[in-house]
């Protein structure tokens, strides 16, 4: 890693242009990735090379104390990046749907289900369509308030994952408690050979269960990780 960060330095001298590199889902860390974390903010200060960390936790999380004394330690700050609130949720919204007619009432409905989680809005979204609580006509989308009205959702935003796990076919509920096994992030071709099914098709219902959001695939494609961790601990 000192390797690497040397050659993001020097190329970052060179080019002249400052460098920006991302750590993800640092609630996942263990802690030598968060010591390597704080060894790259502190060498950073002396060049171009800006990195950035994203934590995403409860407020009552204990991970949020601990990154706060990291924070302190390493003088680098943490900002936290608050809930939407329900203009904010409208906008979001609309962007999702396609369409400027949100009523006031939904937009209510949906930042008190949410919690103003943009990550939730648009799993709740998917459950209204699929469940047909919102559907669509020639003149736009239609929200079946009365129904909503009534509908809350147990669990929160999270059961929503679970109930598409337990309507899982059999074959892709063992692929995914295959892949739970691994851990939280995996490389795709490591399933691949673990599993009894030729890797092609293996491949192709790995990207089912993307497609259904109860996995996420790197941008690369070469790895996968599961959006919620409670989810892979539900399946491990």
């Amino acid at each position: 890693m000192q390797d690497m960060y040397g050659f993001l330095s020097a190329t970052g001298e060179t080019s002249g242009t400052p460098l920006i590199l991302v750590i993800e889902d640092l609630q996942w860390a263990d802690p030598s990735t968060a010591e390597l974390f704080q060894f790259l903010v502190g060498e950073a200060k002396q060049n171009k090379l800006l990195v950035i960390g994203t934590l995403t936790t409860d407020d009552e999380s204990p991970e949020v104390a601990v990154w706060q004394q990291r924070a302190a330690e390493g003088t680098f700050p943490v900002i936290a990046v608050s809930k939407l609130n329900d203009a904010l949720v409208r906008e979001h919204l609309q962007s999702l749907l396609g369409d400027e007619n949100v009523s006031d009432e939904f937009v209510r409905w949906m930042l008190w289900e949410s919690a103003g989680s943009p990550l939730n809005i648009r799993r709740i979204v998917d459950y209204l369509i699929s469940h047909r609580y919102l559907t669509w006509q020639p003149t736009g989308w239609v929200t079946e308030m009365d129904r909503l009205r009534a509908l809350r959702i147990p669990g929160g935003a999270a059961s929503i994952l679970m109930e598409k796990v337990d309507a899982l076919p059999q074959h892709r509920r063992e692929l995914l408690e295959c892949a739970a096994v691994f851990g939280e992030v995996t490389e795709l071709d490591l399933i691949t050979q673990a599993c009894d099914t030729p890797a092609e098709e293996t491949y192709r219902e790995l990207h089912e269960l993307i497609a259904q959001g109860l996995l996420d695939s790197s941008t690369d494609g070469r790895t996968i990780s599961f959006p919620q961790i409670h989810l892979r601990d539900a399946n491990a």
